[in-house]
């Protein structure tokens, strides 16, 4: 598609429900397009399709939710920015930490983290 929105999608839900009859469950991002369309499908009449959220962008939802405002997490990320500032054009280019996108921070923590535990393990081990 070029453009979506809920009418949109709500469209295309009702042209493949008559080619593969009508869905138990629709699994979505909960975008705002996506859910408004979703929703106008679900509560036609006799239908009993749900919506649910897919377990990638519900668990960054929780992950948001929880590390958006914890001190130690807003601390942690504006030190690997500015670690990524200071070595990235350095010897030490190697080390930078791995780019957080705006847009799927959540999604992508993973990286990030375990790129600071072998930060912390090299530190450990360099104190030895």
């Amino acid at each position: 598609m070029t453009h979506s929105n809920g009418a949109v999608v709500y469209e295309q839900l009702e042209v493949m429900a008559k080619k593969t009859g009508l869905p138990r469950q629709i699994i979505s991002d909960h975008g705002s397009d996506l859910a408004a369309g979703i929703h106008q499908f679900c509560q036609q009449p006799l239908r009993q399709t749900s919506a649910i959220y897919d377990i990638k962008h519900k668990t960054a939802a929780v992950l948001k939710h929880e590390l958006a405002s914890d001190a130690a997490w807003v601390e942690f990320t504006r030190l690997t920015s500015q670690t990524k500032l200071q070595i990235q054009q350095t010897d030490l280019a190697a080390l930078v930490p791995p780019n957080q996108k705006t847009k799927a921070r959540y999604m992508n923590v993973e990286s990030l983290v375990r790129w600071g535990q072998a930060v912390l393990l090299a530190l450990d081990e360099s104190a030895l």
